[in-house]
């Protein structure tokens, strides 16, 4: 009764080319950006181990903004209005989409070092969390690290460890390693630690 009422019907018809703009705004840098990181981490594009990667526009949302959730195996991104489309956001969540199954498969592997997690504890700008989960830690590290080979930035995973993000540099060198091989991050995975 509230739809036909409040008449939804005739203010999505006025919203809709709306989001059709912003979503072919997104459409190619995304699809872009997806391939790249597929092929960084010379993962298949056709679905990752049966998990589910979706974005979703708000245009009513605080500008700017690129919020993301994730349940179980579906990762979830919220994009809002912005001048230029938040490529580096969408980016930063589907490595986290691709990363993050591998930090809990060998969290054990990862765990004997969490010693190294101690030189993160004086870094004032880090989240709690990542003071008290050294295998979200090292796989926060490991993106950054990914980010800095991806983009040609080595100075990114210092700027990351002096954030606190202690593993990202000597990821980053791992990551050269990787790089020069065959084998699928995901298979070469335990070899970065």
């Amino acid at each position: 009764a509230f739809y036909k009422e409040a008449n939804l019907d005739e203010a999505w018809q006025r919203a809709q080319p709306f989001y059709d703009q912003v979503i072919a705004q997104y459409h190619e840098p995304v699809s872009r950006t997806v391939l790249q990181v597929n092929a960084y981490a010379r993962n298949s594009t056709n679905g990752y181990l049966g998990r589910r990667f979706q974005i979703f526009v708000d245009l009513l949302g605080a500008p700017n903004q690129v919020q993301s959730r994730s349940f179980e195996d579906e990762y979830f991104v919220v994009v809002t209005p912005s001048v230029e489309p938040q490529i580096d956001g969408i980016r930063h969540v589907y490595l986290h989409y691709l990363v993050d199954p591998l930090g809990l498969k060998f969290s054990e592997d990862i765990n004997k070092k969490h010693a190294l997690g101690d030189y993160a504890l004086g870094a004032g700008a880090l989240d709690e969390h990542y003071k008290s989960d050294f295998v979200d830690l090292a796989t926060e590290s490991l993106i950054k690290a990914i980010e800095s080979r991806m983009d040609r930035r080595p100075a990114a995973a210092e700027q990351a460890m002096k954030e606190g993000f202690v593993l990202a540099p000597a990821l980053a060198e791992q990551l050269a390693i990787y790089e020069n091989q065959d084998v699928a991050l995901r298979l070469y995975f335990p070899n970065l630690f």
